[in-house]
């Protein structure tokens, strides 16, 4: 696509490159060429030694290139700075003031769902393991449920057949009635076991919807975890007071250790990331609004389970405690919109 800017003396033309990665492809204006130039021979001993060249060209790098793309920032959405692609030899060789000049760059780009659309996402296809756990009673007890929400015109409790079932939807008969309702307690009983039905959502959901994910965004989440580690790391140190600990600390923090640990990490990392761009993606398309007072009602429950966890008691007033829970709250209530929506096939492997 063509990015358009306010600045006459850059053009930029930018394809996607796999991973995620930008390409600019950049043309400096004549004029922007020939005013370089004149600046930089202005300012030189030797106007024409091929330093003037370089000087210009330089000029132009550092100061017209990042100018514009810092204008188009907002519609280019780059993260960090973009790299020089063709030889900087090449360039100077191609330089002529008073004539347009084309280079390329390459940057990455932050991660996007383009052109998504409904049916992407809508009716996953599910394996999912057929529960068998207490499936009588729960089916009895849904059946119960919609008895005293429909009953007869007399306030009696129906018997189960087409005329309930025919309240419950018009036309709609007992038999198909008997599957929806079988088909949603199997639904409802997955998420008992919500870890492993979750993982298999997501998963479908990264197939049908793929998220590029760049490798400085990688780096960037891998560099704070890893800080975290060495900062508990630091002060279990400091707690024991041992020499052995504080040599492991200190190997820990070498950039070797970083490497191995981002080289350890990086698919699980890739994962988490790809999963809340297109997490967020189905939240933007659907418009889902997720409740403030039952997102609160649930952030008790979800600090109890994290003190279970480590043992340590959570400031629920904490930002980023907070800001956690709420994205892993967002996370459940799109991962059950999409189970509720997907196209399940219940396998053998049952789950008692």
């Amino acid at each position: 696509m063509s990015v358009p800017t306010d600045l006459d003396s850059v053009r930029i033309q930018t394809s996607m490159l796999p991973d995620s990665v930008m390409q600019l492809d950049i043309e400096l204006s004549a004029s922007a060429t020939q005013k370089s130039f004149d600046a930089a021979a202005a300012e030189a001993e030797e106007p024409g030694d091929d330093s003037v060249v370089r000087s210009a060209l330089a000029a132009l790098l550092s100061e017209s290139v990042p100018a514009a793309l810092q204008a188009q920032q907002s519609a280019l959405q780059l993260i960090g700075q973009a790299a020089l692609v063709d030889e900087p030899a090449a360039l100077v060789e191609r330089f002529k003031p008073g004539s347009a000049l084309r280079l390329t760059m390459t940057a990455d780009a932050w991660p996007s769902v383009s052109g998504l659309q409904r049916d992407d996402y809508m009716e996953l296809p599910l394996q999912l393991p057929l529960p068998t756990a207490n499936m009588s009673s729960k089916v009895d007890e849904a059946f119960l449920e919609l008895r005293r929400r429909y009953p007869s015109p007399t306030g009696e409790l129906l018997p189960l057949g087409d005329e309930l079932a025919n309240l419950v939807h018009e036309g709609l008969p007992m038999e198909e009635l008997d599957a929806l309702v079988r088909d949603r307690v199997r639904r409802e009983s997955a998420l008992a076991n919500s870890k492993q039905t979750f993982a298999i959502v997501e998963r479908a959901l990264l197939e049908a919807v793929p998220v590029a994910i760049p490798k400085s965004l990688l780096v960037e989440r891998a560099r704070l975890q890893y800080q975290t580690l060495l900062q508990r790391a630091a002060e279990e140190a400091g707690t024991k007071g041992g020499e052995v600990d504080r040599e492991e600390i200190r190997q820990m923090a070498s950039w070797e250790a970083f490497e191995r640990y981002l080289e350890q990490e990086t698919q699980g990392l890739r994962h988490t990331l790809a999963l809340s761009f297109a997490i967020q993606a189905v939240v933007d398309e659907e418009q889902l609004q997720i409740d403030p007072q039952a997102m609160e009602d649930n952030l008790g429950m979800y600090a109890l389970e994290q003190f279970r966890k480590t043992a340590v008691k959570p400031d629920t007033d904490d930002p980023v405690f907070r800001e956690r829970f709420q994205a892993e709250y967002v996370r459940e209530t799109v991962l059950r919109f999409l189970l509720d929506n997907a196209k399940v096939e219940w396998t053998d492997d049952s789950v008692s």
